[in-house]
């Protein structure tokens, strides 16, 4: 197996908590040009995630708890939930 495709295996998708109030968030849009995470509850914030090179956009994001309440803007649309979440 190459370090590429094990690289793809690993990449986890929606958000995951990672513990002491830091928290994940990852989206495949390989032809995205900007992904913007918006953090409604418990606190409103915006953040601009971050492109690797196989299309994944993330941001590791703090003061963020499990239940927290997110949605994403692709290019600028309209805000969205997350297509990955099991409570949104």
């Amino acid at each position: 197996m190459t370090a590429n495709f094990l690289q793809k295996a690993r990449t986890r998708v929606g958000s995951h908590y990672l513990g002491a109030g830091r928290c994940e968030f990852t989206v495949w849009a390989p032809l995205l040009e900007g992904v913007k995470l918006r953090l409604v509850s418990p606190g409103e914030r915006s953040v601009l995630m971050d492109k690797n090179s196989q299309g994944y956009w993330r941001a590791v994001i703090d003061e963020v708890r499990p239940g927290a309440l997110c949605l994403y803007q692709l290019d600028g649309s309209d805000l969205s939930p997350d297509p990955a979440s099991n409570y949104q």
